[in-house]
């Protein structure tokens, strides 16, 4: 772990939550930020303003230090993210990931109002390649996704737009935007998946250019030999998401 956390180099408005002596860190990722840099001239808006390797998923401060990405968030996505200190416990803790031994919840701030108050929402999704990025369309040949739906607040005006709590139980590419908008509840803001004339009349009438998906919350598993117990990180809710307009 660095002499204080405040030694990270963080990358524009990041912020960090909370961190344990195991070296787990869960940083404050704001939309915009790239989970890791993908060449040199990402190196400003991303999680850490210092080199990346992606083969060894990690990070490198200027003192030699390595810092681990045990997960990633897409670059208009705000919220929790982790990060750690020690290689093995980053392996551990990828691979919680891939047995979905992590329970993750997010906020989305949506078009419409969903049909039930709290409903399991199960897909078949499938990712596609088209030129240099991956787009994920509901298939029946495709991977199966689900995630529980709840309802918190309904924001009158027009349109009318829901805020939705999402717990996913499986991690595709996209799931939850492209959850959201096969039951016509398409994410303000999504200029892939989303309502592109909702987004433009929203636009007009808003100063929050963004999409309106918050990683709120994330619990993982810590085991031995490392420390054992629960690591929970939460991220307060964007005062957008509550006041839109």
């Amino acid at each position: 772990m660095p002499a204080s956390p405040e030694a990270l180099p963080l990358g524009p408005g990041v912020g960090i939550i909370k961190h344990h002596p195991s070296g787990l860190i869960a940083l404050d990722k704001p939309p915009g930020i790239l989970s890791h840099p993908n060449g040199p001239e990402d190196l400003t808006r991303s999680l850490l303003n210092t080199p990346y390797d992606d083969a060894r998923e990690c990070y490198t401060l200027p003192d030699g230090q390595d810092i681990h990405l045990i997960h990633r968030l897409d670059s208009p996505t705000s919220g929790v993210i982790l990060l750690s200190t020690d290689a093995a416990l980053a392996v551990e803790l990828r691979r919680s990931f891939l047995t979905r031994d992590v329970k993750k919840t997010y906020l989305a701030l949506v078009f419409g109002v969903p049909r039930r108050r709290q409903e399991l929402w199960e897909d078949h999704l499938q990712i596609k390649r088209e030129g240099s990025q991956l787009r994920t369309q509901a298939s029946s040949k495709g991977e199966p996704a689900s995630c529980d739906m709840r309802q918190l607040q309904i924001i009158t005006g027009v349109p009318v737009l829901t805020l939705l709590e999402l717990t996913p139980h499986t991690g595709r590419t996209h799931q939850l935007r492209v959850q959201c908008q096969k039951r016509r509840l398409p994410i303000v803001g999504d200029t892939t998946y989303g309502d592109f004339t909702k987004n433009r009349t929203f636009a007009q009438k808003s100063s929050q250019p963004r999409l309106f998906l918050h990683a709120s919350s994330i619990s993982i598993q810590l085991g031995k030999p490392f420390t054992t117990g629960t690591f929970t990180a939460s991220s307060p809710t964007p005062k957008a998401f509550l006041k839109p307009r």
